[in-house]
């Protein structure tokens, strides 16, 4: 999955959609976190990476202007970020493993227009902000990964596979939540 956002304000930098042909600066590429999160929650809402990231991005004041990736997480992002986000599927899952493409030069093409139609409409896009103070669940798979975050003293344990912290700024709730991920050891 692709999160395309424009440059932070007042950084100075541009881009055009012939930058984009090689890279979408200052893009977010946003990967399964890892296989030991079964779920994650901030302020009592299921968050996906796509979420998660977005709030990130949201907290610089840069918005997500453009996703790009299977049919679930092109609907995800207007779910999540509104209707006015312009999205680009590219794929459409049919099993855990197999799933339909979009020919290369039709994506190609079909990405290019709609990062041209959004940068177009660049001053229609907000950023995705949560409300502080932000309250992270991380659910695990396992109680044994929860054991290992739960030593953390600003972290707290709410059941047997969940543990759980409120920051006040969302970034650092971001690296405690990362840190916790990294933490847990495998199944």
């Amino acid at each position: 999955m692709r999160l395309l956002c424009p440059p932070p304000p007042g950084s100075g930098a541009t881009f055009t959609t012939e930058s984009l042909e090689t890279r979408s600066w200052p893009g977010l590429y946003a990967a399964r976190y890892s296989p030991v999160v079964r779920a994650i929650r901030i302020n009592g809402t299921e968050m996906p990476e796509l979420g998660i990231n977005a709030a990130l991005a949201g907290y610089f004041g840069v918005p997500v202007i453009l996703v790009s990736g299977d049919v679930a997480v092109c609907k995800q992002a207007k779910d999540i970020l509104g209707e006015e986000v312009v999205t680009v599927p590219v794929k459409d899952a049919i099993g855990r493993t197999a799933a339909r493409l979009v020919p290369l030069k039709e994506a190609q093409k079909t990405i290019k227009d709609r990062v041209t139609r959004a940068l177009r409409d660049l001053g229609k896009f907000r950023p995705y902000r949560l409300a502080s103070p932000y309250t992270f669940e991380l659910e695990y798979f396992t109680s044994a990964q929860a054991d290992s975050g739960a030593l953390l003293p600003q972290v707290e344990r709410k059941d047997a596979r969940t543990v759980s912290f409120t920051m006040d700024d969302y970034v650092h709730g971001f690296k405690l939540l990362r840190a916790l991920i990294a933490l847990a050891p495998s199944r």
